[in-house]
């Protein structure tokens, strides 16, 4: 049986990465005028999900991800069973994401993998319990928050080692040569 090709990643959009979770970004038309009318706010751009109860608190991170270049082996997924994680570029070329859906038996359908490259003024928010790769930082080095809940146990992060995993590549940028 021959291996499949390399996935190749997606552009960042919102109906493409419904089912992982939602794209943070700004959003086209609405919003609302504060402080005085010097913003304009956006609430509830992201569903934030904490299913821990009292044990867990908020953690706002502030990651920073060395730059990498592929193509990716998959080798592991990771898992926040209990929260959704939030990552939000705060300086980045591009970066890439890589998300499976869930197996009935909880573990990631890697033949059902998906990879996306974001950019500079996108964000990812993973609903709980979404297997994903760690972000890779495309181009050179990037600087994210991260939003989640953690009481400190091993439930916070599930990871599982992947066999034979597919490659992910991500497509250079545009212009490009």
């Amino acid at each position: 049986m021959q291996e499949p090709g390399p996935i190749v990643a997606q552009p960042l959009t919102a109906a493409a990465f419904a089912p992982f979770g939602q794209l943070v970004a700004l959003p086209k038309g609405g919003g609302r005028p504060s402080d005085f009318g010097a913003q304009l706010r956006f609430d509830h751009t992201a569903t934030l999900q904490n299913a821990r109860g009292d044990g867990a608190k908020p953690n706002l991170a502030v990651v920073q991800v060395a730059a990498s270049t592929g193509p990716y082996r998959i080798d592991m997924m990771e898992r926040h069973e209990f929260s959704s994680q939030a990552s939000v570029a705060l300086d980045v070329a591009r970066f890439l994401t890589i998300v499976a859906p869930t197996l009935p038996d909880g573990a990631p359908d890697i033949a059902n993998l998906r990879a996306f490259v974001g950019g500079p003024g996108q964000g990812i928010n993973y609903k709980a319990g979404t297997w994903h790769f760690p972000l890779i930082a495309l181009e050179r080095a990037g600087v994210f928050s991260l939003l989640m809940w953690e009481d400190g146990t091993p439930g916070d992060c599930g990871i599982v080692a992947v066999e034979n995993g597919p490659t992910v590549i991500a497509p250079p940028p545009a212009g490009a040569a």
